[in-house]
């Protein structure tokens, strides 16, 4: 392979028609049984790094293909769901690239994940299009931030695929209102905002919680500006809920934080404002995903714009301990109106109702669920983030 690959640089640099002869990637290396150090055993990295401009991986944690095309064995979704309920399932992914990744960095290479998503061959029905998926979408990005991994391609499918981002309209009609997204569009929209407008940003794996309870903390420049807490756990109790204390070594924590809540997990900022949540009923959901009180629509109601009013909850600090206390609670759904303050987060405009359905408020939570590093989910919290 790596003699293949050079005999098309040199079919390149002999063209001249290709005037930017320094454009490619490469390896693209796939799941399967070569490792990437096998191939930078062959001399690849210092043989093609003037012919590269950033160098790639390709892999799926999990696969459909026996369903899809009769190839290889069942992989049961019922089964396999659990696993992508983790911070192992996220280390597991990173763990065999984080030699390449360094080794990328040494060339003052980009080192990409050029595709990827939670299954190969369409994705797994039930995983692939849930709220699940979105909370292993985000772990995984911001795992692989930490591992030095410069971004990421999450594959994209047409109609018959579960793990898509977004689907076109399903007929040749031009309505900008029947497009879809799925869990994992808010997962980049959400990270993205957590990385900040910089380009500056550093992502540190603090997780030392267990596997259900990832945490990470983003600095930007060097200063501390957010912090990113996870709760995997769903359970309709809310007995799994987790308490979280931040506190700032050498530093001072403001005297109060802004918070985002997305789909089921909650999303923090540590020195603004205001708190969105990104929620949703259970990890199994796929519908009224919201994302700070905003969601861009269920299937084929989707043209771009997030819908409803926007949710930023003020929480104060301790100064005089240095800490902010934040609540992670495991997503439920309110059994009956007598639970109705679970249902409506008390610092949410948003209320969850009974049909599941968009109220006069703005979007309905089917289950409440703040992303908040400093208070905590306060409906049905999954992932904590602080956000600059």
């Amino acid at each position: 392979y790596s003699n293949e690959f050079a005999a098309l640089v040199t079919a390149i640099q002999n063209d001249p028609q290709i005037p930017i002869k320094n454009m490619l990637i490469g390896p693209s290396l796939a799941s399967g049984p070569w490792s990437p150090e096998q191939l930078w055993e062959t001399g690849y990295l210092d043989r093609f790094k003037d012919s590269l401009t950033a160098v790639t991986m390709e892999h799926y944690p999990s696969n459909n293909c026996f369903v899809q095309f009769n190839i290889g064995s069942y992989v049961d979704p019922q089964e396999t769901f659990p696993s992508f309920l983790t911070h192992n399932a996220a280390l597991n992914l990173v763990q065999p690239y984080r030699n390449s990744a360094t080794l990328a960095v040494q060339l003052g290479k980009p080192f990409i994940m050029f595709e990827t998503n939670s299954a190969t061959c369409g994705g797994l029905p039930g995983i692939s299009d849930s709220f699940g998926a979105g909370l292993w979408a985000l772990d995984y990005g911001l795992t692989m931030a930490a591992a030095n991994f410069s971004g990421a391609l999450l594959h994209v499918g047409g109609q018959n695929v579960y793990y898509n981002p977004f689907t076109a309209p399903p007929t040749n009609q031009s309505q900008f209102h029947q497009w879809t997204v799925g869990a994992v569009f808010y997962s980049t929209v959400i990270v993205a905002e957590i990385f900040g407008k910089s380009n500056q940003s550093q992502i540190v794996d603090t997780s030392n919680n267990g596997i259900y309870t990832p945490s990470y903390a983003i600095y930007d420049k060097g200063v501390l500006s957010k912090v990113a807490l996870f709760n995997f756990i769903d359970d309709p109790t809310g007995a799994h809920d987790i308490m979280g204390t931040i506190t700032i070594a050498g530093g001072q924590v403001p005297s109060q934080v802004y918070v985002k809540y997305v789909l089921k997990p909650l999303f923090e900022r540590i020195y603004s404002p205001y708190r969105r949540y990104f929620l949703a009923d259970s990890v199994s959901v796929k519908t009224n995903l919201t994302w700070a009180g905003q969601t861009y629509g269920n299937k084929f109601k989707v043209d771009g714009i997030p819908k409803g009013q926007l949710n930023i909850t003020t929480i104060p600090c301790d100064t005089a301990a240095n800490a902010a206390l934040l609540r992670a609670r495991v997503p439920h759904r309110p059994d009956g109106a007598g639970d109705r303050r679970r249902a409506c987060g008390d610092v949410l405009d948003d209320c969850v109702h009974e049909d599941g359905e968009y109220g006069d408020r703005g979007p309905v939570r089917p289950r409440d669920v703040e992303w908040a590093f400093r208070e905590g989910a306060r409906e049905a919290g999954e992932h904590e983030f602080w956000v600059d």
